[in-house]
């Protein structure tokens, strides 16, 4: 098996173990969390390393986070977006009877929309990586798509807390607006 067939064959096996309860399901979003902040690390320093350019997101560094309509402004646009970019995939391509692949092609192509509408093509690899990963937890809490509340309640709770961490961090480094 060369590296990349080993590489989806992991992916599938990760995805089809599903939790069986609830430290399990928790252990899973928390575990995405986390290779969510390694990833986008692993990128910005790929970022300098050559050299690259990564666009100010489509906010522009506008959006005070100390204002009372901030927690409000996070928790819907994380909704809106783990609707948009999780939930209706995976349904249409659960409907649709696709198999384990076809899903992880239309995650790729899902997320890339995603990370591309954050700022453009360069977040594509940022975002979009982000979102990939989300896409991979709905699959597995969600049992493949055959449980779309649950899917949709893990990656709506990873990507809070991934938000939530990132505002702490502009905070900690003294930043007022994302």
């Amino acid at each position: 098996m060369d590296l990349l067939t080993k590489m989806i064959q992991k992916i599938k096996d990760w995805i089809l173990d599903e939790p069986k309860d609830k430290k399990q399901f928790f252990k899973a979003i928390w575990s995405t969390v986390k290779l969510a902040f390694f990833v986008n690390i692993v990128v910005i320093i790929l970022t300098w390393i050559f050299g690259l350019k990564i666009s100010p997101r489509n906010g522009t560094g506008e959006t005070n986070i100390f204002e009372w309509k901030f927690p409000l402004e996070i928790i819907s646009s994380v909704g809106i977006e783990e609707f948009l970019f999780r939930w209706l995939p995976v349904a249409i391509t659960y409907e649709s009877g696709f198999g384990v692949i076809g899903k992880i092609i239309v995650g790729v192509l899902s997320s890339g929309i995603f990370g591309y509408l954050h700022g453009g093509i360069s977040h594509i690899f940022l975002q979009g990586a982000h979102g990939f990963i989300s896409y991979l937890l709905f699959l597995k809490t969600s049992n493949m798509g055959k449980n779309h509340l649950k899917g949709f309640s893990a990656t709506f709770l990873e990507h809070l807390i991934f938000n939530i961490i990132s505002i702490l961090i502009v905070i900690i480094t003294g930043g007022k607006t994302i």
